[in-house]
């Protein structure tokens, strides 16, 4: 017997998996597909068992934390060090310990391990996800090295990001007595030909293994390309397409690996990785002829096991594609439907959807194939029950029922990717929302509706998004119901729910321009609902640009968001509140300025600099009275962030008071130097009230520090550039027959500068 099943091996590790995975072996003989004869694995005692189980347990535990935790936490160095401790202690009673992987189930030995323990399973199906085989782990193996794999496999195929290869990264960390062994997909396809040609199919053993949750595996990632590696059943199906010769037997032994399925227990079904999804992906993936002498045999050994619970848990989870290419092929033969069949259309036209995303199949592609059904069939075999949802989807059919020759298959296929088929699932299903009366039906559509439409900013179809709002905007006020009404005002305000519309503006920024101007006016279209969530999310984020679609939403609605921004910035932190600030700036001050006044009085000096900035331009009277009153403050960061305001908004109402200011006792450097500082905001003021004060300063004598104030003096003559011509060129003039040279130079320089502006005039 050992012999029979060693001819369908084809590598020296696929016996050695047969010697060290006994207990799997004895689940196929229990399935039937070997004659049973009597185990010869050892079984680990209770006890071992038990720790391997704890061992394993802690691996898990210590992987979460370090999916949440940084690499020095204190949590995740706890639970690192347990496990760490666990498998040392392990190590020490034996020296090396390898555990295979068969989807959700650990094995040692050929015997099963934690079972019963959700932890294992679930990090049994985390290694699976990666399609690792077996880990072994011998004496001397260190935390941090332990640390790096659970790290490496806590990042998930699907999480990784552009350019990464988990598979590749895993194999690459060479950590010492850690060995890592992946499932091997290209075995079963080396011996189709060749010596052993007397042998059972390699597909068969292949599928064997299948079914019993386990493959082959190889030690290193280098024998096969992760980024190109086949699904097992779609290269399952893609040998079945090779082997023309063999299809007979191949659909023969399909009939009785079939008929075993449908038959297994309960407990039979736990051990197993073949079910609904892998028999449809199978069936989707073979060639048109074959596909259609697999449907036959499917539908027929559903009909024998229709009795056992297995067939509708299996049906059920077949993809509405395939059920689909079962009904046009009982429309094309017109041959009897089956009772598994009808099963099928009243999973159809039920609309009965799972709870987890199913394989995307789209509605207006079942709308799209023709009368699925003949009449006589129809009327002979559909209950009444399901007559009105067939009849519908017949009607709206206007394709052909078989595709011409000159069939364009490229965009069929294009048509069939997944973004496709969700987006006509939900164009059906508004027209199906549309049209039914009863409110259970319409609570049913209505939840898988939410449900891929969260889905579509991935797509970048905002397009559709609105069509959705329009739709259900429509039915809120149509509906003959309140039920289906209030329904429908339920899934408008899950689509303005503040964590969606966080999660478009993330996708927004990397996305085209036409999709970006259709986020935006899907944003727009859910009405001032959302400006809320919208002015919570701008407070959260850092740098917002004037051209972030936030802003330009907001400034769409400016009235309603005005009337939200004042009373959120009353009581919003003055980090938040800086953030509004900006955002009026963006939205424009005109019919707010009575509103900002009691925030030039805020306690917080950096709310109040900005509250003037937005008030100063328009020569508000109270913002300038607030900045003559800083001017003349006695707190120095005060004074000085008061002229920085007169230096950039250039108020002619505080001249007086800057003025005022100047310094004519020069006696220390201190004074120079504030001098100077306001002989340049007056400058850039230009009022000519300042001129009289700055010729005094500029035609003065002073005992001390006279290099200094020399360049003091330079300084007011070289500011007279900023002025009107006809203000300052008498004081030029005078300066330009003073003793100093670089004086001389200054007004000589800047009256000529005028004289060519007039000219050109």
């Amino acid at each position: 017997m050992l012999q029979y099943f060693e001819n369908g091996l084809t590598t020296r590790f696929d016996r050695e998996w047969l010697a060290q995975s006994s207990t799997l072996f004895v689940r196929i003989i229990l399935r039937g597909v070997l004659p049973v004869s009597p185990s010869t694995a050892s079984r680990k005692t209770a006890q071992q068992t038990q720790e391997y189980t704890e061992i394993l347990s802690r691996f898990h535990l210590a992987l979460k934390n370090i999916q949440i935790y940084p690499p020095g936490h204190n949590l995740l160095q706890t639970k690192l060090a347990a496990a760490h401790q666990s498998l040392t202690r392990a190590l020490i009673k034996k020296n090396n310990i390898r555990f295979g992987i068969a989807r959700d189930t650990f094995t040692y030995a050929g015997s099963p391990v934690g079972e019963g323990s959700k932890a294992c399973a679930a990090f049994a199906k985390i290694l699976t996800r990666h399609e690792i085989a077996s880990i072994s782990f011998s004496e001397g193996i260190t935390q941090h090295s332990l640390f790096l794999f659970l790290k490496t496999v806590g990042i998930l195929p699907e999480q990784q990001g552009i350019g990464e290869n988990r598979l590749q990264d895993i194999s690459s960390l060479n950590i010492p007595h850690l060995q890592v062994e992946f499932i091997d997909y290209t075995y079963f396809a080396r011996n189709v030909t060749g010596e052993d040609s007397g042998a059972p199919l390699t597909w068969m053993t292949f599928a064997q293994k299948l079914a019993g949750g386990t493959l082959g595996h190889f030690a290193g990632a280098t024998t096969t390309d992760p980024q190109t590696k086949p699904i097992a059943p779609k290269t399952l199906a893609a040998t079945i397409n090779k082997e023309m010769g063999n299809h007979p037997q191949i659909l023969q032994q399909f009939s009785g690996l079939l008929d075993q399925l449908l038959q297994q227990t309960t407990q039979q079904q736990s051990a197993t990785s073949f079910g609904g999804q892998e028999l449809s992906q199978i069936l989707s993936s073979l060639n048109p002829d074959l596909r259609k002498q697999f449907f036959d045999t499917t539908l027929k050994q559903c009909d024998k096991n229709l009795r056992t619970g297995n067939t509708k848990k299996i049906l059920d989870e077949f993809s509405d594609s395939v059920v689909l290419d079962m009904l046009q092929q009982v429309n094309r033969e017109q041959t009897t439907i089956s009772p598994a069949l009808l099963n099928l259309i009243h999973k159809l036209s039920g609309m009965n959807f799972a709870t987890e995303r199913p394989s995307p199949a789209s509605i207006t592609r079942q709308c799209e194939t023709g009368n699925l059904l003949k009449e006589k069939n129809y009327t002979q075999q559909v209950s009444p029950a399901y007559q009105d949802s067939l009849q519908h989807l017949s009607r709206h059919s206007s394709a052909p029922s078989t595709a011409p020759a000159d069939f364009p298959l490229g965009e069929h296929l294009e048509s069939m990717k997944e973004t496709q088929l969700d987006k006509k699932i939900i164009q059906a299903i508004l027209i199906f929302m549309g049209t039914t009366i009863q409110d259970q039906e319409y609570k049913k559509l209505a939840r898988k509706l939410m449900e891929l439409s969260l889905l579509l900013p991935d797509y970048g179809a905002f397009d559709l998004l609105q069509t959705i709002v329009r739709q259900l905007q429509q039915q809120a006020a149509d509906k003959r119901t309140d039920i289906q009404k209030g329904i429908a005002q339920e899934c408008i305000r899950d689509l303005a729910s503040p964590d969606f519309i966080d999660y478009i503006f993330s996708i927004l920024p990397d996305a085209t321009a036409t999709e970006r101007k259709d986020g935006i006016d899907f944003l727009l279209l859910l009405g001032p609902e959302t400006l809320d969530s919208i002015l919570t999310i701008y407070c959260i984020k850092t740098k917002i640009p004037a051209n972030d679609p936030m802003v330009i939403i907001l400034k769409a609605s400016r009235v309603e968001t005005l009337t939200r921004l004042f009373p959120l910035l009353r009581k919003a932190t003055p980090v938040h509140a800086l953030k509004l600030l900006l955002l009026l700036e963006y939205l424009g001050i005109q019919g707010t300025v009575r509103l900002l006044h009691p925030l030039l009085d805020h306690e917080n000096s950096d709310i109040r600099n900005r509250v003037l900035g937005l008030l100063l331009p328009s020569h508000d009277q109270q913002a300038t009275a607030t900045l003559n009153a800083m001017l003349q403050a006695n707190n120095e960061p005060t004074v000085n962030m008061a002229l920085e305001l007169c230096d950039t908004y250039r108020p002619k109402a505080c001249v007086t008071t800057l003025t005022a200011l100047l310094e004519h006792k020069l006696v220390t450097r201190a004074a120079i130097e504030k001098n100077r500082q306001l002989i340049q905001v007056l400058g850039h003021i230009g009022d000519p009230e300042a001129l009289p004060h700055l010729e005094k300063l500029a035609f003065g004598n002073w005992l001390f520090l006279r290099q200094e104030i020399a360049d003091m003096k330079r300084l007011i003559f070289y500011s007279l550039k900023d002025y009107h011509p006809e203000d300052s060129r008498r004081l030029l003039l005078k300066g330009s027959k003073t003793k100093d040279e670089k004086t001389v130079t200054i007004c000589s320089t800047i009256l000529n500068s005028q004289q060519r502006r007039k000219i050109k005039k």
